[in-house]
């Protein structure tokens, strides 16, 4: 990706959200953002817990239940309980992507395996209440407790934070990205909300003290 030889920014995807054909019913969850804009500074490296898991495409839809203490990943047509191997999958797989050297993760919603929060969780009566997390995420957020990871849609309202944290103009930010965009191609970690107006400088300038 990097024309200067620096390395690139690897960033963990739920694989649906590119575009691929993952999901349950052979459909995808395309986002347009992460795809034609924020797809053209990093590298992705996608995942899909449910069809590396060998559940096929299409497949019956899954959901998390809870049952006694613990909450199951289930198959509710079938009964079938995928929780063993879903727990045993994300434990090999978050072990692959610590090799990745990945910048940072972003989920699907809602999903009973992608899903960071407010996934539902049914109870033996099939009524759902918004209050668990997707068994892959649980691994991954174990094992990676620093990682940036969001879900999608939430990139923009991080950003937005990140650029606060940073005494930048999240407005004034996004516009110098678009009227650099060559140069961001090139080095994206120069880009970055707390470093950006450094690469704004004249060359042998330095940024004013406040």
């Amino acid at each position: 990706m990097s024309e200067t030889g620096s390395a690139p920014i690897r960033i963990g995807v739920s694989a649906c959200l590119l575009g691929e054909k993952v999901r349950f019913d052979g459909g995808h969850k395309r986002d347009p953002f992460l795809v034609e804009s924020f797809g053209r500074y990093v590298e992705w490296v996608q995942v899909c817990p449910e069809v590396e898991l060998g559940l096929g495409t299409p497949r019956e839809t899954l959901r998390l239940v809870r049952i006694s203490n613990d909450v199951h990943l289930l198959m509710p047509k079938s009964g079938a309980d995928h929780t063993d191997a879903m727990r045993a999958y994300a434990a090999r797989r978050v072990g692959e992507l610590a090799k990745e050297n990945l910048s940072g993760h972003i989920l699907k919603k809602d999903s009973p395996s992608c899903g960071m929060e407010r996934v539902r969780v049914f109870d033996a009566h099939g009524v759902p209440a918004k209050s668990g997390r997707g068994l892959f995420v649980e691994a991954l957020l174990q094992h990676f407790p620093h990682l940036p990871v969001e879900e999608e849609g939430d990139l923009f309202m991080s950003l937005i934070h990140t650029c606060e944290l940073n005494d930048a103009n999240p407005f004034d930010y996004l516009t110098e990205l678009q009227k650099h965009a060559g140069e961001l191609a090139k080095n994206p970690a120069a880009w970055m909300p707390w470093n950006y107006a450094q690469a704004l400088q004249p060359a042998g300038t330095s940024q004013p003290s406040t």
